[in-house]
């Protein structure tokens, strides 16, 4: 496990985590030096989680900016990716008629 401290958007800090576990998906990466492949190999079901999740989550709950968010991950692409997808939903779900 490895955490880092992020600004809030109300001016404290909070952490975020990656866990790592001894996993069949991340033993051989790590064995062959094979790292810039990990990321894509932290399945939350399995207990792990990398530090862009952990972004994403907290970005989804308004805990941290976009920009925050940004500033910390380790691949920028994948995260933006979530973040984008997220604010289609919403917007789709802003437009829906109520019933």
């Amino acid at each position: 496990m490895v955490q880092r401290l992020v600004p809030t958007v109300d001016g404290k800090l909070t952490a975020v985590r990656e866990i790592m576990l001894d996993h069949t998906t991340t033993t051989p990466r790590i064995r062959s030096g094979h790292f810039t492949e990990l990321t894509g190999a932290l399945k939350e079901e399995d207990g792990m989680i990398s530090f862009e999740m952990s972004l994403f989550k907290l970005y989804e709950a308004g805990v941290i900016t976009e920009e925050t968010a940004l500033k910390y991950a380790n691949i920028k692409d994948d995260l933006l990716f979530r973040i984008e997808r997220l604010k289609t939903r919403r917007a789709e779900s802003d437009r829906r008629p109520v019933r």
